[in-house]
């Protein structure tokens, strides 16, 4: 359902208490039409933000951070060691985790690249689902040889 075209009154901001504010943000930039997200939750962490993941840092990520891995479906490869930590972004709706690290689609990466590039409305309401399971930090999936530079999100060394 493309919610933009609905009659609908919001107030002028919706209040979270899952994710902090820097992932409020993030999420907010898939549904730009609803009023700004305002996280409540105010702790802090030592590793707190958005970040890319290379491929070849997933295994360092998950064994210092200790994220939960979230993938379109089973048919998304994952790391093995950590599969006791792995669901599909479906089944992590309504719940939340201190991090996660996500498996995007090839959309979900074009998107991450250009806001405006097209995301069917299943892959946007999925991707948001994934991002808001964070609490506290959200890894994202990169090739290897990635370089793109996108503000407020750093790579992960």
């Amino acid at each position: 359902m493309n919610l933009k075209n609905k009659h609908l009154c919001f107030n002028s901001y919706f209040f979270l208490n899952r994710c902090n504010q820097i992932i409020c943000d993030f999420s907010d930039k898939l549904y730009t039409y609803f009023p700004k997200t305002v996280s409540e939750n105010k702790y802090t962490t030592e590793h707190d933000g958005i970040f890319f993941v290379k491929k070849q840092n997933v295994e360092n990520y998950l064994q210092q951070y200790k994220a939960v891995q979230l993938r379109d479906s089973k048919k998304t490869p994952i790391n093995e060691r950590y599969k006791d930590n792995a669901k599909n972004f479906g089944e992590s709706k309504g719940l939340t985790f201190e991090r996660v690290l996500i498996y995007p689609t090839v959309p979900m990466l074009k998107w991450l690249k250009d806001n405006n590039s097209t995301l069917t409305d299943t892959s946007r309401s999925k991707f948001y689902v994934a991002i808001t399971r964070a609490r506290y930090s959200l890894g994202i999936v990169v090739d290897n040889n990635e370089q793109s530079f996108i503000e407020g999100i750093t790579y992960f060394e």
